[in-house]
């Protein structure tokens, strides 16, 4: 049978002090809080670009817009191998513990105890040991009255949801440095190809010139400014061989592969660009930047600890009961139990302006990234902004010098036939080949500017969502 001995504290007199209290305060509402403040930065954007209307890529996986099998197949390969992203799994795991632990302790705790004692009773003449079997049960549970355990768990769940945002940042900056890294150590093997050839063509120019010297027909200066030219190429050739063996040194740490493992060469062809239409982007696809959306629930998570601070001014409601028995034989302990059942009430009084300052500075820290939040819409807009004006600067660059290097093949051809038949100064000759010659290298390297500034364009209005929920439950199985 059960006996309730005593409530610690009248719950007629607790609900009084309640109703007492409620009159001089009010619960936090949250703040207002705008997730996309574009119309604040739609009217700059327009005045910047008015004939371009920013929109997302429809495709999922950006790189795949390249249509290149082997990018693709070095971007797949980081998801699977790079550490940076395995470590972000495992503290996304963190708070996602940390979220079922917050959901955990909202609950009531319910506790069992056993234990064993041992009374000594003295008499005159004997002494007798008593042993006692106690087995007990307490339960407390804190009731929610003004919205703080509810905050917590917000506050929690927007956490977790800035972790999975930090998976998808990872992944579009892992994407972009793959990206980058191979279309870098593709361009670079082909500058080494351009070098070699145009290294071959000067050998032949300089052989040429050299049967000239020996004939008498032009002097030796000729052939050594010739000579020049060809030992510049040589020069060139190898910073081209270092540069490759860096891209090829920054694919293997962003792709977690041994450098040994990677092929000599890249395999492959460098992409073909397709143009940039004149519709653009749309300025609320940056909405789903994964860094736009970590923010906002930054944000979130902050209006959170103000409702939490705004709470802990008000009294906290915690009901407990505890149930005991204690008997000297072991069957019959669950017959006779002592109960025990109380309700505590927390109210501050004095704390000298303790938690008032307290909610203060959660509301500072709330407007303060309110403010970061503004602001990476705004960088984000410029990040976008950038990548298109450098991708039609260098599409404009790209055919002007196609255009300059047909014209400097025509000179060259021209000057050589004049130098050939002695109607021309060598140093004229030297000055179209050396023309001809830089003009090729430029092309390659606009092509490479022109394949970076899409790269970017594509990272910054990438969503980052690449890697599938089942990728993400096979890591936190790994655990």
């Amino acid at each position: 049978m059960l006996h309730l001995t005593r409530i610690s504290f009248p719950i007629k007199s607790l609900f009084l002090l309640l109703s007492l209290s409620l009159p001089s305060c009010a619960v936090y509402q949250g703040a207002e809080l705008t997730e996309h403040p574009v119309e604040k930065l739609s009217n700059n954007v327009e005045d910047a670009t008015p004939n371009t209307v920013i929109k997302s890529p429809r495709n999922k996986d950006w790189w795949t817009n390249f249509n290149e099998p082997q990018l693709t197949y070095w971007v797949e390969t980081s998801f699977k191998n790079n550490p940076s992203l395995q470590a972000t799994f495992s503290r996304l795991n963190q708070t996602q513990a940390k979220l079922n632990i917050v959901k955990a302790s909202n609950n009531p705790d319910l506790n069992l105890s056993l234990s064993s004692k041992v009374k000594r009773n003295k008499n005159l003449n004997t002494t007798q040991n008593d042993n006692y079997q106690v087995v007990g049960l307490s339960a407390s549970w804190e009731i929610d009255l003004w919205g703080k355990l509810n905050a917590g768990e917000d506050k929690a769940l927007w956490e977790n949801s800035a972790s999975k945002n930090d998976i998808s940042i990872k992944a579009n900056l892992i994407a972009a440095n793959v990206s980058s890294a191979w279309v870098g150590w593709m361009v670079e093997t082909e500058k080494i190809k351009l070098l070699t050839q145009q290294s071959k063509r000067t050998e032949q120019g300089l052989k040429i010139i050299q049967r000239r010297v020996a004939l008498g027909k032009t002097g030796r200066s000729d052939a050594w400014q010739q000579q020049g030219l060809l030992e510049s190429l040589t020069t060139l050739t190898n910073k081209a061989i270092a540069k490759s063996a860096l891209q090829k040194q920054k694919l293997a740490l962003w792709s977690g592969t041994l450098a040994n493992q990677l092929p000599k060469s890249p395999q492959g062809k460098l992409p073909t660009l397709l143009s940039i239409p004149v519709s653009g982007i749309e300025l609320k696809a940056l909405k789903y930047r994964p860094d736009i959306q970590k923010s906002y629930a930054k944000l979130q998570a902050a209006d959170a600890e103000v409702a939490i601070a705004v709470a802990e001014q008000f009294p906290q409601l915690t009901l407990r009961a505890s149930y005991s028995s204690t008997n000297q034989n072991a069957k019959s302990i669950f017959s006779d139990w002592l109960g025990d059942l109380s309700a505590g009430l927390i109210m501050p009084i004095i704390d000298y302006g303790q938690r008032k300052q307290t909610v203060k500075q959660k509301k500072y820290n709330l407007k303060a990234l309110q403010y970061d939040y503004l602001q990476k819409w705004q960088q984000a807009i410029f990040e976008v902004e950038e990548a298109l004006i450098i991708a039609n600067e260098y599409q404009q660059i790209t055919i002007s010098l196609a255009l300059q290097l047909e014209l400097a093949k025509k000179i060259q051809q021209l000057k050589k036939r004049y130098y050939l038949n002695g109607q021309a100064q060598y140093l004229q000759l030297l000055q179209a080949q050396d023309s001809t010659l830089k003009l090729e290298r430029q092309l390659i390297d606009s092509k490479h500017a022109q394949l970076e500034s899409r790269l970017s364009l594509y990272s910054a209005i990438s969503h980052g969502d690449f890697i599938s929920l089942e990728q993400k439950e096979g890591s936190s199985h790994h655990d």
